[in-house]
């Protein structure tokens, strides 16, 4: 087994394109927890030259990673290991980012975009070759497609965005709440003609179109949820 527990690759945007862990576990949100952390942490690699290695050690874990032309590897140990064992591995970081300088350049690959379905194939590829060069193991082959669920999923969180609860934010709210108190005094305005001006009856029939925008203000209002947003897969968390 290799004595790196997980593998990261951060765009120079901060965005975080590739992960793998050693360890056995399933990638889940914590990965993209610590990616966030990993990239306030690649500010330290803005201090290197193309191809300069830095280790560096922190919360019980170590970091040996070295800047690429757009990009930051990141071969991480945790405090298990001494960091000498991870220094050991500075001639294969440099060889993972020539490969994947190289891979980027000659295919143009946008990767500050996590939605960007270019570089699926090509990630894949790396993958392969992380596993042929014996860095990376296990059966957590890299999928780009949950790579970018989970990466919505933790910045949908980290502004209140909770799948089908929730897609707009206090501001579109207030919007919906004035919305619907509008429809009901409209509703109640019309209410109050038709008696003043003793209009027939069956015009009550009209107040269904105000109270139906009342309601579904108010219910956008307390839900947080837009349903147009829905059908149009789009939010707006301002």
């Amino acid at each position: 087994m290799p004595q790196i527990d997980e593998v990261e690759v951060i765009s120079a945007g901060g965005i975080p394109f590739y992960y793998h862990s050693n360890t056995g576990r399933e990638q889940d949100d914590a990965y993209l927890l610590q990616a966030s952390f990993i990239t306030a942490l690649s500010q330290f690699a803005e201090e290197l030259n193309n191809g300069e290695i830095k280790l560096i050690s922190m919360e019980k874990k170590h970091y040996l990673m070295t800047k690429g032309n757009k990009f930051t590897v990141i071969f991480t140990s945790y405090d298990h290991q001494g960091p000498e064992e991870l220094i050991a591995y500075q001639p294969n970081i440099v060889e993972v980012k020539d490969y994947l300088d190289d891979k980027i350049v000659q295919l143009n690959l946008d990767i500050n975009n996590p939605n960007n379905r270019e570089i699926d194939k090509p990630m894949q590829d790396f993958d392969a070759y992380l596993k042929h060069k014996e860095l990376i193991e296990g059966e957590n082959r890299y999928s780009n497609q949950k790579f970018r669920e989970d990466f919505d999923r933790i910045i949908f969180r980290s502004v209140g965005y909770e799948p089908g609860k929730c897609n707009i934010g206090r501001a579109e709210r207030m919007k919906r709440l004035s919305f619907g108190l509008t429809g009901f005094i409209i509703s109640a305005l019309l209410y109050a003609m038709i008696l003043l001006f003793s209009l027939p009856t069956p015009l009550i029939a009209i107040l269904i179109v105000p109270n139906f925008f009342g309601f579904l203000g108010i219910f956008q209002y307390f839900y947080r949820f837009c349903t147009t947003n829905a059908l149009s897969q789009q939010y707006d968390m301002n």
